[in-house]
């Protein structure tokens, strides 16, 4: 889930247009839900719970597809807490959306 976050944040500010380099400081809560079979489809989202001066917290949940017989559940859901840094690995301040 750690490199999965990275991802998503990673992802979404390059499709802004904005070359940033972030670093995770905290999993403020992850909760492991339900099992994930093997061969499951796995779907990861994100929201944007708040944006600081230099930090963002990002919700972050897995689930997995229903097939036939079975809806789609949440597996995992997490809390995460980024910090956005400059060239030299001080805080500074996040992009603008």
């Amino acid at each position: 889930m750690d490199w999965l976050c990275n991802e998503l944040l990673y992802r979404h500010l390059k499709t802004k247009g904005k070359k940033s380099i972030i670093f995770e400081v905290a999993i403020s809560s992850m909760s492991f839900l339900n099992p994930v079979p093997v061969g499951a489809v796995v779907g990861c989202y994100a929201h944007t719970l708040a944006v600081g001066t230099s930090s963002i917290r990002i919700l972050i949940e897995a689930w997995i597809d229903g097939d036939d017989h079975v809806d789609a559940c949440k597996v995992t859901e997490g809390e995460f807490v980024f910090v956005a840094i400059d060239d030299h690995g001080k805080t500074r301040t996040v992009p603008a959306a």
